[in-house]
C-alpha cells in the first residue's frame, strides 16, 4: 500500500513540475501579448501544447493510480476524488500523508494561478483586438461610404475619429 501511495505522490509531483512549466510559459505569453510579439507567442504556444499533452498523460496515470488506491482502501464505488483519498489515507494512518497533502495543495494552487493568468491573457487579447478594430474604423471612417446624386460622399456613420472614442 505504501508503495502504491508513493507512486501516486510521485505522479502528482511530476504533474506539479509540468504545471510549473505551464505557469512560466503563461507568464511569458502575457509579456509577448503586451509587446505584440506574435512570432514569439506562436513558439510559446507550441511549447505549451507539448506540456499540455504531457499533463494529459500524467493525469491519466494519476486517475488510474488513484482508483487503485481507493480500491485498496476498501472504498470502491464511493467518491473517488483526490481529497477523499487524502482523507482516507489520513484516517488509516499511512505514512506519506504530509507529502500527499503538500502535492495536492501545490497542484490546486497552480491550477488556480493558471486560470487567473489565462483570464488576464484573454482580457489583454480582447483589449488588443478592440483597439485594432477601433483603429481600423477610425482609418476607414467605419466602413463603406456612398455618394449622393451630386457626387459628394454620404457617410451613414457619424464622423468619429480615434480621438472621439474611448479605447
Amino acid at each position: 500500500m505504501n508503495q502504491k501511495l508513493n507512486q501516486y505522490v510521485e505522479i502528482l509531483s511530476q504533474q506539479n513540475r509540468v504545471l510549473r512549466g505551464l505557469l512560466e510559459l503563461t507568464r511569458e505569453k502575457k509579456q509577448y501579448i503586451i509587446l505584440g510579439e506574435v512570432r514569439e507567442l506562436d513558439g510559446l504556444l507550441k511549447k505549451e501544447a507539448g506540456l499540455v499533452m504531457s499533463l494529459e498523460a500524467l493525469e491519466e496515470r494519476r486517475f488510474h493510480s488513484q482508483g487503485e488506491l481507493i480500491h485498496l482502501l476498501g472504498a470502491a464505488g464511493e467518491e473517488s476524488g483526490a481529497s477523499r483519498l487524502l482523507e482516507m489515507v489520513r484516517e488509516k494512518g499511512f505514512s506519506g500523508v504530509e507529502a500527499l497533502q503538500e502535492q495536492l495543495e501545490e497542484m490546486q494552487a497552480a491550477v488556480n494561478m493558471l486560470k487567473l493568468l489565462n483570464r488576464e491573457n484573454e482580457d489583454l487579447i480582447n483589449q488588443s483586438l478592440a483597439f485594432i478594430q477601433s483603429l481600423e474604423e477610425a482609418v476607414t471612417r467605419g466602413g463603406a461610404s456612398t455618394y449622393s446624386r451630386e457626387g459628394t460622399m454620404v457617410d451613414s456613420k457619424s464622423k468619429l475619429t480615434i480621438l472621439d472614442r474611448k479605447v
